[in-house]
């Protein structure tokens, strides 16, 4: 019997060229582009705010006080009034005294607050110290500039410790007021 051989429609090595060129094709052609890549846009923003400061235009004064030989005090000076009181051995002369007053400078109607660093040690120079025992300020420590100006006032009072017997002499040291948005 004679063997028939057919001729296969395709040939062998135009089949693989077919089929790589599909393939390929097929790849490009059955992924759709927006599934290959995409992108999105997005908003870039900044906000430049005026800068706080702050400076201290006069200081917290207790004031001249006398002290009793035997007999510790304390002297207060009140951070809304600047008023000044005495207590125990302790007795203010004359009427010189007041709160610190601090200018804050910042953006119109936003809120601040207000910090208060530790309260300090007062010396003489010469060896002879009074601690002031607490600091205040003259309302909440949360504050805002009003709506139409961009400056605030600040004022601390605070309490001085006097030992009995506490020597002559004039008594200064410092503290610290820290300013900051939120």
């Amino acid at each position: 019997m004679p063997v028939c051989m057919t001729r296969p429609i395709f040939p062998v090595a135009r089949m693989a060229q077919a089929i790589g060129a599909l393939a390929l094709m097929g790849v490009v052609v059955s992924v759709p582009t927006a599934a290959l890549a995409t992108n999105a846009n997005s908003s870039a923003a900044a906000q430049i705010q005026t800068s706080l400061s702050v400076t201290a235009t006069s200081a917290l004064d207790f004031g001249t006080i006398a002290i009793s030989p035997t007999q510790a005090g304390t002297v207060t000076v009140d951070a809304a009034t600047g008023a000044r009181s005495a207590a125990n051995g302790a007795v203010s002369i004359g009427t010189t005294a007041s709160a610190a007053n601090f200018v804050v400078t910042g953006r119109a109607g936003r809120n601040f607050v207000a910090l208060l660093g530790s309260a300090p040690t007062l010396s003489d120079g010469n060896g002879n110290s009074m601690t002031v025992t607490a600091l205040s300020l003259d309302g909440s420590n949360i504050r805002s500039f009003p709506a139409v100006s961009d400056t605030a006032i600040v004022r601390v009072g605070g309490v001085l410790a006097v030992g009995a017997g506490q020597p002559d002499g004039t008594y200064s040291g410092q503290f610290t007021l820290t300013v900051a948005y939120f």
